[in-house]
């Protein structure tokens, strides 16, 4: 079984040097890594690292625009995880999201 830090690392593919389904597919992998583990647990938090330096390379290539592009094709890819899975990602990504205007 191959290790968190091995899984991330597969799943490092560049957003800026990829296509969106690619950047989605690395996403979806380090968020089952998530899923499997105590929230706690190192594993978890090579995950968590890995996913907020998707969502930096993910503002960097394309802005607000990839975050909502990239949330529309998480969500689209697992419908019963949707919501759960979207809470992940803007925990990770808090500082890098764009601020909803009137708040």
């Amino acid at each position: 079984m191959p290790s968190a830090r091995t899984t991330a690392r597969r799943a490092a593919v560049r957003a800026e040097d990829s296509s969106p389904d690619q950047v989605a597919s690395s996403i979806l992998v380090l968020l089952s890594g998530i899923e499997r583990h105590d929230p706690r647990a190192p594993a978890a938090l090579a995950f968590r690292t890995a996913l907020a330096r998707k969502g930096r390379e993910l503002a960097k290539a394309g802005g607000p625009a990839a975050f909502a592009d990239m949330l529309a094709r998480i969500r689209a890819a697992d419908p019963a995880q949707a919501d759960a899975r979207e809470t992940i990602l803007t925990t990770a990504w808090a500082g890098l999201l764009p601020v909803p205007e009137g708040t």
